[in-house]
């Protein structure tokens, strides 16, 4: 698969031919209504999404990320795992839709984007620029091969049969910065208690490193894993 790094482009006015960017606006279809935290019921944030390129298992295809700022959770901090070996896991269907409680991941034709301006913005709107590169480079990628910081975690298909493949990845690290008017994201000090420290960014699962599986054919799904160095 052919592999492609994010170059992360300076704030400018949101289009709506746009496709892969950070923040402001999403672009997704109008049959998906803005998702909720099922934690807390907020309306979960808009992080990023991506058309993916020729090359491309998902090229055709876009993915929206959206994960609550409002709510913490020990237990919800980073997507559940397997209660499996993760490598070569064979992944229930059921998992993929239960797990996504806090977080929600979105994949359509990138053709059927529609913005949605009823959403308030509180990621700074940034275009992503999608780099050709070798195949192992590592970095904020999407295609090309996973660079794993422990082993390799890679499934091996979901529970019908359908292979898996890598998707993209965030490197340890990547924040997103955020508007005045956001307000912080909740976090759990050392005591275990929730609280808003003053930032003017978020993070995405805690920023730990994430790599994102997808299936090869059939009804696109995505699943997603975290790794710390």
């Amino acid at each position: 698969m052919a592999s492609y790094i994010m170059r992360i482009v300076g704030e400018s006015v949101q289009s709506s031919s746009e496709r892969s960017f950070i923040g402001g606006h999403p672009v997704i279809p109008l049959e998906y209504g803005l998702p909720a935290c099922q934690l807390c019921d907020s309306p979960l944030t808009f992080f990023y999404q991506i058309a993916f390129p020729i090359g491309h298992a998902w090229h055709g295809k876009s993915m929206a990320v959206f994960a609550c700022t409002c709510c913490v959770d020990e237990d919800h901090y980073i997507p559940r795992m397997l209660d499996v070996p993760l490598p070569g896991a064979v992944i229930p269907e059921d998992f993929i839709r239960d797990c996504q409680n806090n977080f929600r991941i979105i994949v359509f034709p990138t053709g059927d984007g529609v913005m949605r301006s009823g959403y308030e913005p509180k990621v700074k709107y940034k275009t992503i620029e999608l780099l050709p590169s070798d195949d192992d480079t590592n970095g904020n990628k999407v295609g090309g091969h996973p660079n794993w910081l422990l082993e390799d975690e890679s499934p091996a298909m979901l529970e019908n049969g359908t292979p898996m493949v890598f998707i993209m990845q965030l490197l340890e690290g990547f924040t997103f910065e955020t508007l005045p008017s956001a307000q912080p994201q909740a976090k759990l000090n050392l005591r275990g208690d929730v609280h808003y420290p003053d930032s003017e960014y978020y993070e995405l699962f805690i920023s730990n490193q994430v790599y994102f599986f997808g299936t090869v054919s059939g009804e696109p799904v995505a699943y997603v894993l975290t790794q710390i160095d």
